[in-house]
């Protein structure tokens, strides 16, 4: 008897006749000003509800999301550097890794004060979430998969080298890219050759394999 006084008590509080509509609460979005509502007055007094999702109160990190709306010239360069470094994680991130002094460039760029975070193989890593951002650079050229990634049809071959994938010693300059299409358009670019160079990629246990192009 007990057990279903305190049963049917339970369901009277949340169960929503049609005789008893929900009342809903309005509330401005602090990120996007766009109206949400919430169905519990607590959310409103005790307990405010500021964003209406959980990538508008990320927003409160700062990022030009439209920077690669529309793709001008002053912006190949960090296109380049987005296609030789990153690759879009899922249908609103983008996973760049690089050195610092490659990622500070492009957090400068894109002007976002995203977090650089330490990543696997020694190097870093600049993680950044944006619906709008991985739609314009999808339809760029860039790639779900970095080790199929094509050479868009732009001139991006100087961001591809101001990365940490390039490097230049005692005259030979290299490029370092584990997608053979984006190494092939580099190497018809600089007039250069292709080799393979393996490495041991510790974190997954596996031996990987990068294409160099050497001039």
């Amino acid at each position: 008897m007990v057990w279903w006084v305190f049963g049917a008590y339970f369901q009277r509080i949340y169960t929503h006749t049609p005789f008893a509509p929900m009342k809903s609460f309005p509330i401005v979005c602090q990120s996007c000003q766009k109206v949400f509502y919430v169905y519990n007055s607590y959310y409103v007094n005790t307990r405010p509800v500021k964003f209406c999702s959980l990538s508008c109160n990320r927003r409160l990190i700062r990022l030009n999301d439209d920077y690669f709306k529309d793709l001008t010239e002053d912006k190949y360069h960090t296109f380049g550097q987005v296609i030789a470094c990153g690759y879009i994680l899922d249908h609103k991130t983008i996973t760049i890794r690089s050195d610092i002094p490659t990622l500070e460039k492009i957090k400068l760029s894109l002007s976002t004060d995203y977090p650089i975070k330490n990543s696997e193989l020694g190097k870093f890593q600049l993680k950044i979430s944006s619906l709008p951002m991985v739609d314009f650079l999808l339809e760029l050229g860039l790639t779900r998969n970095k080790y199929f990634q094509e050479y868009p049809p732009y001139d991006i071959l100087t961001g591809l080298l101001d990365t940490d994938c390039y490097e230049k010693k005692d005259g030979v300059q290299l490029f370092r890219t584990p997608s053979s299409k984006l190494a092939l358009e580099v190497a018809r670019l600089v007039g250069g050759e292709i080799i393979t160079e393996t490495y041991k990629d510790i974190p997954k246990g596996v031996l990987g394999c990068n294409w160099v192009v050497v001039w």
